[in-house]
């Protein structure tokens, strides 16, 4: 019995951790998103078209993994 009781503390843990990360990794998530999106306007910075491809290529295979990470599971625990 003790075992079931200590799952659902762990569970619960898992849980209280992931509320309290979550919110603050996306706004930082969000707020580099626009810094490096800003960069784009050409009006105050140059670069080549190759460096702005890198930059979607990156964003592309970032994207990808994230979805991976988050989407192709085989099960969600709540």
């Amino acid at each position: 019995m003790t075992s079931t009781v200590d799952q659902k503390k762990k569970d619960k843990h898992k849980r209280d951790r992931f509320e309290a990360l979550r919110l603050p990794r996306v706004q930082a998530v969000v707020h580099r998103h626009r810094q490096l999106q800003n960069l784009a306007n050409q009006s105050n910075y140059k670069y080549t078209k190759g460096e702005a491809e890198q930059v979607v290529k990156l964003y592309e295979l970032m994207l990808e993994e994230a979805k991976e990470a988050w989407l192709e599971v085989d099960s969600y625990n709540l």
